[in-house]
């Protein structure tokens, strides 16, 4: 939808070579790592990303995750795609998945959401590192795009920056 308008805004999507043509960006609002979960116990050693070939992956369909491990190789039939987050933490979980493809913080929120012990995770491999960015439709004015960058320059300059992303990430 925000590909084509009209008057859509995404928050927050990671800005990739990929999408960079489709919309007008506004930020960084934060830095971004869209990495792979696995359980602990289960051990798993990435070193490189053949070696994610190896395992089935949850990731939501589109998604940065879903087009990194796509881009890495890994086969549709390895990916097991599913709607929602919360859906992913509760499969990994109980061992439904062995990986998932997120971005890191968002998926850290969704395991405590779910009432899961965020210790019992851990990040096995980083897919990328970027920013985070409000991701505008092309027909949406520069005068807005202009006004929300000004909005997010001033809380990132303030105190109440660090008070957001405390209670959130």
């Amino acid at each position: 939808m925000a590909e084509t308008g009209p008057n859509i805004v995404l928050f927050s999507t990671t800005r990739t070579n990929e999408r960079e043509q489709k919309f007008n960006w506004v930020g960084p609002i934060v830095p971004t790592r869209v990495v792979l979960l696995a359980k602990k116990s289960n051990s798993i050693a990435i070193s490189n990303p053949s070696d994610i070939k190896k395992y089935v992956i949850g990731a939501i369909t589109d998604d940065i995750g879903d087009q990194l491990v796509q881009e890495a190789g890994v086969s549709a039939s390895s990916i097991k795609h599913v709607p929602k987050a919360e859906s992913l933490a509760k499969m990994l979980d109980a061992g439904r998945i062995k990986l998932w493809a997120y971005e890191e913080n968002v998926a850290r929120w969704f395991i405590k959401k779910e009432g899961l012990n965020n210790n019992n995770f851990e990040v096995v491999y980083t897919l990328k590192e970027s920013d985070l960015y409000y991701a505008f439709s092309k027909d949406i004015g520069i005068d807005k795009q202009q006004r929300l960058q000004k909005a997010i320059d001033e809380v990132k300059d303030s105190d109440e920056f660090a008070k957001i992303k405390s209670k959130y990430l």
